[in-house]
């Protein structure tokens, strides 16, 4: 423990970020503890109200397990305790490692957050002594469940969250988990319902449909066991305790691998890949190999992952909320959200709106190896196809799940067609705001001394491509007015017919108009690319 807060000392103490660090440190404080606050009291309120406090305790206590599993990959290279490699050369034997590294992880706000959650399965369960004591040892075996399973993966994963593939996991779980705080909101109102009764029993309904599962999970089995008699009580906690035990054993042999195992991740030979990914045709010449190019960019480069990622998820949370909730929404009036696949052509045709600015100095290349005035123009669509290879499947997939969930099979052509129009016209535009708006991403732009996925420059030149884009949006929008003509009449009396027209014509329509703003950003590109080269390379 004195290990442990001398390291916490020390980070906060001084040195590169130090005022970072600790305007995080407190702020993670007061965030941690209110949240644990408003979970106890949440529990503690919900007593009484039937089958709703075992519900919310199975919840909590499968959601403080997964956030001890997940958060600790996310976050592995600044806890100085997870990594067993950074605690290899110190004079330790195992079994002291193993202390250190588990006594480590009781101090800080986490454990303390999580025992002051879950404590709140006291108040909201408990109708005898007996009970009391079996949700006292449940709350303490779920912060050593937590601890462990933290630990276990943590240990078991290593090696991987040590590589660069490892950091780039990271960084899609972290924009993963970044999103999913946009469940919050739905979840809150399946919970408590539209304020009607009815309204309430519906979310009491879902609260319950959610729980059913997770009642079988070993963090199910402790927030369960206060209200079961007491033979069935011991066995839930006896067997929660023999879980603990399992991860303990994974844990001490993957730190012994760990340690007594070199780290092969560099050294392992790979076998060799051709330039364009199985299975997946792309035209040949320039076009193809810079499409190519741009794929591997968009799973190798996290600053890439994280915008087609926010992109695309937003958009895709925006039902959610009343696909959730439902209240009294019948599925009719639930079908026109099929239209939110239209949002995400949108923004994930303007995720490419720097792309000279994401490659940096790799632009040269393209200007180097420009022979042909033609080359400008592959250059934006080798960039444009790459988008609509990665998009083109998840809108289908949106429009056919949606259409599923919702009975709107009638508005999935007219959909898919605008939103194939938009993402087609999207990309035109962003070719023409890459030209005119293009601006440095620096390579390390972090408080903490590493690059950070999430930053995409300094504050100046965001703004001012911010609102390159901003306006490029509006004349996305208003050159999609033509199609306004067939759009609004499939809205208001849906056709078939009028979903095929809008389904053939609206792909046409975004192409021509994509393929117009693109030879006019290539225009600009052909002129002023080494203008464009030496802005995007002036902070690196």
């Amino acid at each position: 423990m004195r290990l442990r807060l001398a390291l916490l000392r020390g980070s906060l103490r001084g040195g590169a970020g130090a005022v970072a660090r600790r305007v995080g440190f407190v702020l993670g404080l007061v965030m941690g503890l209110g949240a644990s606050v408003a979970a106890f009291v949440g529990l503690a309120v919900s007593r009484g109200h039937g089958v709703l406090p075992g519900d919310l305790a199975v919840v909590l206590f499968s959601s403080l397990v997964a956030g001890w599993v997940v958060l600790p990959i996310l976050t592995f290279s600044s806890d100085d305790l997870l990594d067993p490699s950074r605690l290899a050369l110190l004079p330790l034997t195992r079994r002291q490692l193993l202390t250190v590294m588990g006594v480590g992880a009781l101090v800080g706000v986490p454990p303390v957050a999580t025992l002051l959650a879950a404590s709140g399965l006291l108040p909201a369960v408990v109708t005898s002594p007996t009970s009391y004591v079996v949700g006292l040892v449940a709350v303490v075996l779920l912060l050593a469940l937590c601890v462990s399973a933290s630990r276990a993966v943590a240990a078991l994963l290593s090696g991987l969250l040590r590589s660069r593939r490892g950091r780039d996991l990271g960084v899609a779980l972290s924009a993963v988990v970044a999103l999913s705080f946009q469940l919050i909101n739905p979840l809150l109102r399946v919970v408590t319902g539209d304020g009607s009764t009815r309204g309430s029993r519906v979310g009491e309904d879902a609260l319950h449909g959610l729980a059913a599962p997770l009642r079988w999970t070993p963090a199910g089995w402790l927030a369960a066991a206060p209200t079961q008699p007491l033979p069935t009580a011991l066995a839930s906690l006896a067997g929660a305790a023999v879980v603990i035990a399992v991860l303990l054993v994974v844990w001490e042999r993957a730190v012994r691998r760990g340690l007594e195992r070199p780290d092969r991740s560099g050294s392992r030979r790979r076998r060799e890949t051709g330039l364009v990914p199985r299975g997946l045709w792309l035209p040949a010449g320039r076009v193809g190999a810079l499409v190519a190019k741009d794929l591997r960019y968009l799973v190798r480069e996290p600053k890439r992952m994280v915008a087609l990622v926010t992109s695309i998820g937003v958009p895709v949370l925006i039902p959610l909320g009343p696909l959730l909730a439902g209240g009294g929404l019948t599925r009719s009036d639930l079908a026109p959200l099929v239209y939110v696949a239209c949002g995400i052509a949108l923004f994930a045709g303007l995720a490419g709106a720097n792309r000279f600015g994401l490659d940096g100095s790799a632009t040269w290349v393209l200007l180097a190896s420009g022979t042909d005035p033609r080359d400008a123009r592959r250059d934006l669509l080798a960039g444009d196809i790459a988008v609509a290879v990665v998009v083109v499947p998840v809108l289908l997939a949106f429009v056919v799940v949606v259409a599923a969930l919702t009975g709107g099979w009638v508005h999935a052509a007219p959909a898919l067609g605008c939103a194939l129009a938009l993402l087609a016209i999207s990309t035109g535009v962003s070719a023409v705001v890459s030209v005119v708006a293009a601006y440095p991403v620096p390579e390390r732009t972090s408080m903490f001394g590493g690059g950070n996925a999430f930053s995409g420059g300094n504050a100046g030149a965001s703004l001012t491509a911010g609102l390159a884009i901003f306006v490029g949006m509006g004349v996305e929008l208003a050159l999609m007015l033509p199609l306004l003509g067939l759009l609004l009449p499939a809205l208001l009396l849906p056709s078939t017919l009028l979903g095929i027209l809008l389904l053939v014509v609206g792909p046409a329509y975004g192409v021509l108009i994509g393929t117009i703003a693109r030879r006019l950003a290539a225009k600009r590109w052909a002129g002023r690319g080494p203008e464009v080269l030496a802005l995007v390379q002036s902070a690196r």
